[in-house]
C-alpha cells in the first residue's frame, strides 16, 4: 500500500511522513475490493515504535492518510520486535485473527496481501489464502527453516486483487 524505503541498500518502512507515499496504483485496487463487499484492513508490524525511532503520532498520521485515500476499515498494529516474546508479531497470525474477530468472519475465507515472508507466514497460520506480491526484499531476512509459500504470487497490488475477485467469482458465487 506504501512504498518501502531504501536505507543502507535496505528496505524500512517509513518513518515520516517524507518519506510515506501511497502505492499510485493502491487507491484502485482497494476499491475494486470494496465494490466487491470486502472488508479491507492493514495488519503490520512496527517495531520501530519500540525502538524509539518511529513515534505514534506518526504513524497514526500515515494511517489516517491511507484511511482517507483508501477507505481502510481499520489497522492492527504490533509494535513489538522480532527478538520479543509476543504473540502480535508476523509471522504470528495474531493481528489477523484479531481482525477476523472484530470482523466476525471466518480467517478461512479472508485473504492475506502481504510484500514479505512474515505475511505468507501469518497469513498460514491463522488459514488465509495468501498472495505474495514479490519484491526484491520479500525473502530478506527469511530463516532458511521457514517453507511455508504463498498460494499465490503475484507482482502486483493489482494483480492480488484480481486473484481475489476471480476466488470470489469462482468459489463463492456458486
Amino acid at each position: 500500500m506504501n512504498s518501502a524505503v531504501l536505507r543502507d541498500g535496505r528496505t524500512y518502512a517509513p518513518l515520516s511522513l517524507d518519506e510515506f507515499h501511497i502505492e499510485p496504483e493502491a487507491p484502485e485496487a482497494v476499491e475494486r475490493i470494496r465494490a466487491a463487499g470486502l472488508e479491507t484492513v492493514v495488519v503490520t508490524n512496527q517495531p520501530e515504535l519500540s525502538v524509539g525511532t518511529l513515534d505514534q503520532s506518526v504513524l497514526d498520521a500515515m494511517h489516517e492518510q491511507i484511511r482517507a485515500s483508501l477507505g481502510i476499515n481499520n489497522f492492527y498494529v504490533c509494535p513489538h520486535t522480532s527478538d520479543s516474546d509476543c504473540v502480535c508479531h508476523k509471522p504470528a497470525p495474531r493481528l489477523i485473527l484479531d481482525a477476523c474477530q472484530a470482523l466476525r468472519v471466518e480467517a478461512s475465507g479472508s485473504y492475506m496481501i502481504g510484500d514479505r515472508w512474515r505475511d505468507v507466514g501469518a497469513g498460514k497460520a491463522a488459514g488465509c489464502l495468501t498472495i505474495l506480491i514479490k519484491r526484491d526484499y520479500s525473502f530478506i531476512g527469511c530463516p532458511t527453516v521457514f517453507t511455508e509459500e504463498a498460494d499465490v504470487s503475484v507482482g502486483s497490488l493489482s494483480d492480488a486483487v484480481s486473484t481475489i475477485l476471480e476466488y470470489e467469482q469462482k468459489y463463492r458465487s456458486g
